[in-house]
């Protein structure tokens, strides 16, 4: 009677582990702990409000909603500035930061329920906690395959380091240099902000990457050789299965090709040299992977 009491607790609390680490994963979520992108802009600071009309207000009255005096113009696009900066740090935190909840979580899970298993004798039992294990384990495998390991985040970071962290630098120059903060216009600085804000996301970041991948190389062997360049690939060799490989030997492989139906972005696996482990299945624009596997 105690075992099967015992059992029926060890299956409860199987369940209950497995729906508290998907709690945790969406709390996390929620948080912004694992993020796919910064998240927006806030347009209210303490120099204004552009998400509000932008009425002056009349001689007499107290300051219209949303109104920017002209001296603190400057101030306010500094600020939306600053924002951005913050936002896209949480981010880039984020890149491995989801890596580290994952493993923790399910890594907790996986030997919580090891250690259990050995607890009990009857094989039944400890074959149910054990599969228990292994199902959280896959869950793991299956969460990092699916983002956090289609590229490392050193790589990402390198990408939002060479796009967004450089236009903000250039932007930030150029705000320093502004001689009347009058002439300044904050909607229009506002979507300039924009603009270099969304490069600092996960798709962004691996478009990169994938753009400075190593071009294709013709090598040279013996005979005669053909002055005749390398024909680039065309959007209807991206075929199911199709193969291209580059001078330094990485490998990609079409696992679904460009249709209508999902806005002419390819989905591959590239396989590097070297006896690097493959990569997750990723996905690019068809303009932009015909563009790196071509070569020059």
């Amino acid at each position: 009677m105690f075992r099967i009491a015992f059992y029926f607790i060890a299956i409860y609390f199987l369940s209950c582990s497995l729906q508290g680490c998907s709690w945790w994963i969406q709390r996390m979520q929620k948080s912004e702990a694992l993020l796919t992108t910064a998240a927006p802009l806030s347009l209210k600071n303490a120099y204004g409000d552009l998400g509000q009309p932008q009425v002056a207000p009349q001689q007499g009255t107290a300051a219209a909603t949303g109104y920017i005096n002209p001296d603190d113009r400057k101030n306010y696009v500094g600020a939306v500035l600053a924002d951005s900066a913050n936002k896209c740090d949480v981010f880039v935190g984020s890149l491995s930061a989801g890596q580290r909840i994952n493993d923790l979580t399910f890594d907790f899970l996986t030997t919580t329920l090891n250690a259990v298993a050995t607890v009990f004798t009857p094989v039944t039992t400890i074959h149910a906690l054990t599969a228990g294990a292994t199902v959280s384990t896959g869950s793991k495998l299956a969460i990092n395959q699916d983002v956090y390991q289609k590229e490392t985040a050193q790589l990402l970071v390198q990408a939002i380091d060479a796009t967004y962290y450089k236009d903000y630098a250039d932007y930030a120059k150029q705000l320093e240099g502004a001689k009347d903060p009058t002439q300044i216009s904050p909607p229009l600085e506002v979507a300039n902000i924009e603009t270099f804000h969304r490069e600092c996301s996960l798709d962004r970041a691996l478009t990169y990457v994938l753009a400075n991948q190593p071009k294709a190389v013709q090598t040279s062997v013996p005979g005669p050789q053909s002055s005749t360049p390398k024909p680039a690939v065309k959007a209807e060799d991206v075929t199911q299965g199709a193969h291209f490989m580059l001078g330094d030997g990485t490998v990609y492989v079409v696992t679904q090709p460009p249709s209508a139906a999902n806005n002419q972005t390819v989905q591959f696996l590239m396989l590097p040299s070297k006896g690097v482990t493959p990569s997750g299945t990723q996905s690019a624009p068809i303009d932009m992977f015909t563009k790196v596997i071509s070569g020059p």
